[in-house]
């Protein structure tokens, strides 16, 4: 009997593993939703700027090969040293400084950085603090690092922002 249950319960763990989406899947996902339409970041686009659509079978991979630690072809965010994706600091990843969109006010684009992104459509608050964790969490292409279901509860009302002034110890 001992066996049998061992032998659910650690199929249903691998079972989970299997079915559950990786954070850098569901940021892929932002991207191929939010930023592929009108060929804006695709295959065809290629040598005017960042692919984020990638080709074949390993099409995430390329992906994140292209943005993890590399590089941006802005000539001012590379002179401030940024990269497109900068593990660890949404502050200097170019990706989040463009789809930042006011979510957070320390983040302001210099008018050399270009215009935010997606130009056409904002994405929304919850997939742009997915994005902005993932890169606090070092932007790794596999595991669940980011709690989506908390981010969800926060912007949906149920958090409270940052206390603004420490409060007097009584």
């Amino acid at each position: 009997m001992k066996k049998i249950k061992y032998i659910i319960s650690a199929f249903l763990c691998v079972s989970l593993n299997i079915n559950a989406q990786s954070t850098y899947d569901q940021v892929y996902d932002v991207f191929q939703t939010s930023c592929n339409y009108s060929s804006c970041h695709t295959n065809a686009f290629k040598a005017a700027g960042l692919d984020l659509e990638g080709s074949g079978p390993n099409a995430k991979a390329e992906v994140w090969n292209n943005l993890y630690n590399t590089d941006p072809t802005n000539t001012y965010a590379l002179s401030k040293g940024y990269k497109r994706i900068y593990p660890g600091d949404p502050y200097k990843s170019t990706l989040f400084r463009k789809v930042n969109h006011g979510l957070d006010d320390f983040i302001e684009l210099d008018p050399s950085e270009g215009s935010s992104m997606p130009q056409a459509m904002a994405i929304d608050d919850k997939k742009k603090e997915l994005i902005r964790q993932w890169i606090i969490y070092n932007s790794p292409d596999t595991g669940s690092i980011v709690d989506v279901n908390l981010i969800d509860q926060y912007y949906d009302g149920h958090g409270i922002d940052a206390i603004p002034n420490k409060i007097p110890p009584p």
